[in-house]
């Protein structure tokens, strides 16, 4: 069984195929191997906080990347090739990547142990969203509760744009909030005309309207980030658009957060309300200067990404050190003492809501 698994997973992200044929013999491979998956659910299903180990979530996760990632191309290359398959090869291929994903949506909160600690990227799992371009980006899920997997509630994504990289077109039915964590990004939101943009910058968030057919694009010349908060609705409910369906709302804009100063000139913070009918939470973006201590109790759980810097976190004799884009988890009525090393830069979510949509 792992030695099969292993030969599945050498090289599955740039698959070449030679015609019709030749996918159709990738697809029936990847059907006929689908079963794998669903004894890592299970497994999944079963996990506890404190006894799951980074060497078996990234087992667990390059099978799911796997079968996602092979079955996202296989479908996006369908369209742009003229290559028709029947309804039966499509409804399959998503619930290939259906499956892939949902192993893919391990709480890494799970790695975790009490009362606080630092999950390195290196142990989150990766996910690569592809295009119907042939090219794809990195994804990394990180739950904002104790639950087995992100969807049970509340949960970030966080993408890695490549230069020059356009995302699939896609549509929820829920809105859609992009906070941008580095350079200039545009934004789309109706396929039928992409002179109709709007441009995001650093600290600002792209806002799509639910049911819009929207995509962001990367037009530097580096990798750039971005962060988005997701209801359960908001991960379950994505459906790539394909342009078989008409548009039906293109409202987007660009929303730019209130900034602050912290006290004694310890940096800044800028905040973004998020009130919606379908979401309820606020995002905070604090900018600490070098050698800052803070010292906190905190009442509630707390989840903090890592945007950039470098901090040492200590409790008595328990430490912890974080950099650029790892995640400190905290539990309740936690007392932590922060120590910025560079200057750093963290983003946390509030969230209003206990029943997400």
């Amino acid at each position: 069984m792992i030695n099969k698994v292993k030969e599945m997973v050498k090289d599955y992200t740039h698959l070449v195929f030679k015609g019709k044929s030749d996918l159709l013999d990738t697809y029936k491979k990847l059907v006929l191997e689908a079963h794998v998956m669903d004894s890592i659910l299970h497994e999944i299903k079963n996990l506890k906080r404190g006894k799951v180990y980074p060497r078996d979530t990234k087992r667990r996760a390059r099978v799911g990347s796997y079968f996602s990632s092979e079955a996202q191309q296989i479908l996006y290359y369908l369209q742009p090739h003229k290559v028709k398959v029947g309804r039966d090869v499509t409804h399959t291929l998503r619930s290939i990547i259906s499956k892939g994903e949902a192993i893919l949506r391990e709480n890494i909160v799970l790695q975790s142990t009490p009362p606080f600690d630092v999950i390195k990227q290196k142990n989150v799992p990766i996910r690569y969203a592809h295009n119907p371009l042939g090219k794809k980006e990195r994804r990394y899920g990180y739950g904002l509760h104790k639950f087995t997997t992100t969807e049970q509630g509340y949960s970030v994504t966080l993408a890695h744009v490549p230069p020059r990289h356009i995302q699939v077109f896609h549509t929820h039915s829920v809105s859609e909030y992009v906070l941008l964590l580095d350079g200039k990004t545009f934004g789309f939101a109706n396929p039928e005309n992409m002179r109709r943009k709007i441009t995001g910058h650093k600290n600002e968030i792209l806002y799509f309207a639910s049911l819009s057919a929207h995509t962001i694009s990367n037009p530097n010349r580096f990798v750039t980030r971005n962060v988005t908060v997701k209801s359960p609705t908001g991960v379950l409910d994505w459906k790539p658009f394909l342009g078989v369906s008409a548009v039906k709302t293109d409202h987007s804009k660009v929303i730019t957060g209130t900034r602050s100063r912290l006290a004694a000139g310890n940096g800044t913070k800028t905040t973004f309300s998020i009130h919606d009918a379908h979401h309820c939470y606020t995002i905070e973006v604090t900018e600490f200067n070098k050698d800052t201590v803070i010292k906190s109790v905190f009442r509630k759980d707390r989840y903090i990404f890592v945007v950039a810097g470098n901090l040492l976190l200590s409790r008595g004799r328990r430490g912890r050190r974080a950099r650029e884009n790892d995640y400190i988890v905290i539990d309740k009525n936690t007392s932590v003492r922060m120590n910025i090393k560079a200057k750093t830069r963290l983003y946390t979510v509030n969230i209003q809501k206990k029943s997400p949509s």
